[in-house]
């Protein structure tokens, strides 16, 4: 029997395959590896429940078979598979040193796209190695935009530090703007579902009412809370936010993220006075939001700061485990069908980016 490869979707019962390739070829402790469950959760196939979302290359030889590539993707169907666009980002990108076959990685990428035939493509996180080939392929190349609001008074900074002052300051409330909790048990409102649905279809990706309930109530290992914006009683924009913590030397010291937002991006600007407040409720050093598509400017112009302005500003990213330092999320993103004109923002909710790296969690 001569030797082939063969790409394709990987099924649901080979799970154990990727994450056994995960642990050998990309990291030994990696989360999938820790909690094989959350793995199938986070990359089972909503539209073919006999499926998961990765793609690999399979080595075809008398003695066997082998993996010696993987591409995983995220469909944002997989929450919502009755989502208008089919946009996905994509997750783990690997080929093994002695695959032997050039241009293997590219290979698995043109079966994503032409099998799955999604509108939209992005990836966060890109590594110095893929960058040549985003570009290549004409992909919009950029990174996500940190910024940080902090409380109206100091506290004991011990997560971010180059904090200047004139960030500790109160914000004066705009009584036309409010933050209410949403639950899962909103499940019932339908014209709830009809409003965020409209909001969540003004960018690229496009997002509902379904997709935030089984991407972030339904979350096996985080807890998320979501809270729309309301302008003059009306919800105007939704803030999907988490607490990430860590314990030092000096106790347990928390930030509140922003991971996604759906709306129109200002109303995250005007409801900055109104963060600042949620910050104390939830006992955080500050609030963060890593994102493209808004303008930092609007956010300053808010009371948010970022590094590019205060270039002595540090902004942890990392959590699990804890490196006091700015990192630095590169993107990558492409229509692929060029009809679409709506305008595009990236969070980090928008790929793996937000998802645990140890367990447990809770």
């Amino acid at each position: 029997m001569s030797e082939k490869i063969i790409i394709r979707q990987a099924e649901y019962t080979e799970h154990h395959r990727i994450i056994s390739y995960l642990q050998i070829n990309w990291r030994a402790n990696h989360v999938f590896t820790q909690s094989p469950e959350f793995f199938v959760w986070q990359h089972a196939d909503s539209e073919n429940l006999h499926l998961l979302t990765y793609v690999i290359a399979e080595k075809i030889t008398a003695q066997g078979s082998e993996i010696i590539g993987i591409l995983g993707y995220m469909p944002f169907r997989r929450f919502d598979i009755n989502l208008e666009s089919n946009s996905l980002s994509l997750a783990i990108w690997h080929v093994k040193k002695d695959a032997g076959t050039p241009g293997l990685g590219l290979q698995l990428l043109n079966w994503l796209k032409k099998n799955k035939t999604p509108d939209f493509i992005a990836a966060i996180g890109l590594s110095k190695m893929v960058i040549p080939i985003y570009q290549a392929f004409r992909y919009t190349l950029g990174k996500l935009h940190q910024s940080a609001l902090f409380g109206p008074s100091p506290t004991n900074l011990e997560i971010a530090s180059g904090v200047p002052d004139d960030a500790f300051r109160p914000l004066p409330l705009n009584p036309s703007i409010e933050l209410r909790a949403l639950k899962r048990s909103d499940d019932e409102n339908k014209n709830l579902h009809s409003c965020i649905n409209r909001l969540g279809n003004t960018v690229i990706p496009v997002k509902s009412w379904k997709y935030l309930v089984e991407r972030f109530f339904e979350h096996p290992l985080y807890k998320y809370n979501i809270y729309a914006v309301l302008e003059d009683n009306e919800i105007s924009a939704i803030l999907v936010l988490r607490v990430v913590q860590v314990t030092l030397s000096t106790g347990l010291h928390r930030v509140l993220r922003i991971i996604d937002m759906l709306g129109p991006s200002e109303m995250l600007a005007k409801a900055a006075p109104a963060l600042q407040r949620l910050i104390a409720k939830h006992e955080s050093e500050y609030l963060d939001v890593m994102q493209s598509g808004i303008n930092p400017e609007i956010l300053r112009a808010s009371g948010f700061i970022d590094s590019e302005l205060i270039p002595d500003l540090v902004l942890p990213n990392y959590f699990e485990p804890f490196e006091k330092k700015n990192i630095e999320l590169k993107i990558a993103f492409k229509y692929i069908h060029q009809e679409q004109h709506r305008s595009i923002r990236l969070m980090r909710a928008d790929s793996d980016q937000d998802r645990p790296s140890q367990i447990p969690i809770k």
